[in-house]
């Protein structure tokens, strides 16, 4: 993980480990035995991507943890093929309680959908000129695993007493020990990530054969992901994937004995080249993004990529941060637009994609940013890839308590050229699974890996 600076020019890949050692960082062992990247306590005041963190003191300030090696389930994992194996596997035992497939997904045309232009038409997609994209809070490990998993690390004192039935609080669950076991859940998120509730679909569209290998996601934002270098990052770059990852200076996880959550993205490496990329954390709290550059080889278009993680948890002071977060990332994107635009020929615009948990239900400051666009001449008006009529992007139940809202979103900036020729529209949107077909405590459970449902959207460039 490289510090929070300016964007990086790509200059060589990373070779023996999917996440460099900041600066700041020790190299040492999980009580696993596994390798890992931590900070210093007493080097924290140093570390570019904790400096923010002004909440708590250095003293009781968790550290960052990161997995520096491959998780052991992934030993002798070397393809497609095996990985797609014990995703199998998994499915069948988890089968063995309760239905287990993934919900049914469908694409839907998006509500700007233009037939004069084309730009929205399904059935003029090819690979060559169609991008998808997937957000998808994954629900971190150390937020829903029981109390008597086996820790990584020891919890923090305020934590070592918890008497809480752990898994996150999802105790309302059939058979939790079961469902959100990570050692299940992690390849039931990774079965999301590779599009398998939409595979038999996305694989006539794009006249593919459905060989373990092809996936119709090209770019996946992830939010409360904590084993990018153990796990995500070594099993998705079978399928052709490279990924970035930024975690979060005060993980929740870090204090309950896990490692640091944070965002992560993942791109298909024979559709883009990164051309920059940054870490960075907001202004005010302790929230991250991740900022990303990619040309597109098809088109030779630069594509802007954010992804965010704001503020959680409902109250007048949060709302206030999430808003100045959200402005302040609209700034950033704009600042780099007009960086961007400066050096084209035939455009002032640049296609520009946000993937994120804003924590904010839509008349909240924080998603109006971009919902509502900006002011007028602004090189980025924002427009959502999901109707503003969509029921939740969340539905889950903790203990007794049911909480329903829509606080996941894919945003994008339409482009034209000079001559007003459309050349970034988003085509088609992921729908959500039936209400019907839910189980009764909503999400997480048997049938989804996670308390949030995978958004996904379908632009044409």
């Amino acid at each position: 993980m490289d510090s929070q600076a300016d964007d990086d020019n790509i200059g060589q890949e990373d070779e023996e480990c999917p996440v460099d050692a900041p600066r700041g960082f020790c190299s040492k062992y999980d009580d696993f035995g596994s390798a890992v990247f931590e900070t210093d306590v007493s080097a924290l005041a140093d570390v570019a991507c904790v400096a923010n963190a002004t909440e708590a003191s250095t003293a009781s300030m968790p550290c960052i943890r990161l997995q520096a090696t491959p998780d052991a389930c992934l030993r002798g994992v070397n393809t497609a093929a095996g990985v797609e194996e014990e995703i199998r596997q998994v499915r069948e035992h988890m089968g063995q309680y309760r239905p287990s497939d993934l919900y049914a997904r469908q694409w839907a045309p998006h509500p700007s959908s233009d037939a004069e232009t084309g730009m929205n038409n399904a059935s003029n997609l090819t690979t060559a000129h169609t991008i998808s994209v997937m957000q998808f809070n994954t629900l971190a490990e150390g937020l829903s695993s029981g109390t008597l998993e086996p820790l990584p690390f020891g919890k923090s004192k305020e934590h070592q007493k918890d008497d809480e039935a752990g898994f996150g609080g999802f105790t309302s669950l059939s058979h939790p020990e079961v469902c959100l076991d990570y050692s299940n859940r992690r390849w039931r998120i990774l079965e999301v990530l590779l599009g398998k509730f939409c595979r038999e679909q996305a694989a006539k569209e794009y006249n593919s054969s459905d060989d373990g290998g092809s996936c119709p996601f090209d770019i996946i934002g992830m939010e409360e992901v904590d084993r990018f270098g153990g796990f995500f990052a070594p099993a998705l770059s079978l399928f052709g994937y490279q990924g970035i990852f930024n975690a979060k200076p005060q993980s929740p996880g870090v204090q309950l004995g896990y490692y640091s959550d944070g965002c992560a993205l993942f791109w298909k490496a024979d559709k883009f080249d990164l051309v920059d990329k940054a870490r960075r954390s907001f202004r005010i709290g302790t929230q991250v993004y991740l900022l990303a550059t990619l040309r597109h080889k098809a088109s030779g278009r630069p594509i802007v990529v954010a992804v965010t993680h704001l503020k959680a948890s409902k109250s007048e002071e949060n709302a206030r941060i999430r808003a100045l977060q959200s402005g302040e990332l609209l700034n950033i994107l704009q600042e780099k637009a007009a960086r961007i635009a400066e050096n084209s020929s035939d455009t002032r615009e640049v296609p520009t994609i946000v993937l994120g948990d804003f924590n904010a239900e839509p008349s909240e400051d924080a998603v109006k940013n971009f919902a509502n666009g900006t002011d007028k001449g602004s090189l980025l008006s924002f427009a959502s890839a999901y109707p503003a009529d969509i029921p939740y992007s969340t539905w889950k139940t903790r203990g007794t308590n049911t909480v329903r809202r829509v606080i996941d979103y894919i945003f994008y900036k339409p482009c034209c050229n000079v001559d007003g020729t459309p050349i970034f529209e988003c085509q088609e949107f992921l729908a959500l699974p039936a209400e019907e077909d839910m189980e009764e405590h909503g999400l997480p459970g048997f049938r989804s890996p996670s308390d949030h449902l995978a958004l996904g959207a379908r632009f044409c460039i």
